[in-house]
């Protein structure tokens, strides 16, 4: 009866293959295990000494990279069992966050929560892409981010086009304010002061610096109609950002539709900053039936 030690065929087999120099190949699976677990420690290594966040976060950019898969995963982790972010989500959220990585590989809010910005959790985190009822809001983020990163959006009310650029510079889930300290070193150009919060902040760059573009998501189950709240308060913010100059634009996005109320309210927002600020500053824009990939 077999006690456990003996050799089977099969092993027999490699062992007189070994010993005849027939097993000099490393097993493809092995080797490319090994070099994601290479790749991961030279990043990590290199993080303690030159900065965590860019060093961790740029092999997402280059699906090529040995440590790709492995980090793409380590962001994604708490999208996992979590079901209420649909199937097509989670299939398309790894594209996303590539697509993301190469327009600014160390965005902040991703892996590393913009804490000078008052934000203490990144994305990842299980309260926000883990979250047990709202999970799907957070992944459309991404998504949403990506779809701008591929292609325009036009505004449904003022017609003023939406889209990332490769030379632009984005964060997630920024709280804007001057006096946060060190904010001057990682974002190229600060508001003169603090009234509103995005979920995707942009910096597009001009002849004369850079334009702040803020974005809010909001997402749609089974892309219908958007049936949370937008209240009356955060409409305010977002016109006061505009008209003291905090940022040039603003936009709310979703993959749905927005209902008449919502519209109409950005409707009186835009006509109240026009008679008081003409056309000198931004508006207000909605965006609908932005989605990415086969979300």
């Amino acid at each position: 009866m077999p006690c456990g030690n003996e050799i089977s065929d099969w092993d027999d087999k490699a062992i007189k293959d070994s010993a005849l120099g027939k097993n000099t190949k490393l097993n493809p699976e092995i080797k490319q295990d090994f070099e994601e677990f290479e790749a991961v420690k030279n990043i990590l290594i290199e993080g303690l000494t030159k900065g965590m966040t860019e060093k961790v976060t740029y092999p997402l950019s280059n699906s090529s990279h040995p440590a790709h898969n492995v980090l793409s995963a380590y962001v994604l982790r708490n999208t996992v069992g979590n079901q209420s972010i649909p199937d097509a989500y989670k299939r398309e959220l790894p594209k996303a966050v590539a697509d993301i990585a190469k327009i600014t590989p160390n965005v902040l809010g991703l892996v590393k929560p913009a804490r000078n910005w008052e934000q203490t959790t990144s994305i990842d985190a299980p309260g926000k892409l883990g979250h047990k009822t709202r999970g799907a809001g957070f992944a459309y983020e991404l998504l949403g981010t990506a779809a701008l990163i591929n292609r325009e959006s036009k505004a449904k009310n003022t017609g003023v086009s939406l889209k990332i650029y490769s030379t632009n510079r984005i964060d997630l889930g920024i709280k804007l304010q001057a006096s946060y300290p060190f904010a001057d070193k990682e974002l190229p150009t600060q508001p003169k002061r603090g009234t509103t919060e995005a979920d995707l902040f942009i910096s597009h760059p001009t002849i004369f610096g850079h334009k702040n573009i803020g974005v809010d998501f909001k997402h749609s189950m089974n892309s219908g109609r958007y049936s949370g709240q937008i209240t009356t308060s955060e409409i305010e913010g977002r016109k006061i950002a505009l008209m003291t100059g905090e940022i040039a634009e603003f936009h709310y996005v979703t993959n749905g539709t927005f209902p008449e109320p919502v519209t109409k309210a950005f409707d009186k927002a835009n006509s109240e900053i026009l008679d008081e600020k003409g056309k000198e500053v931004g508006l207000i824009s909605y965006h609908e039936h932005v989605r990415y990939g086969n979300m």
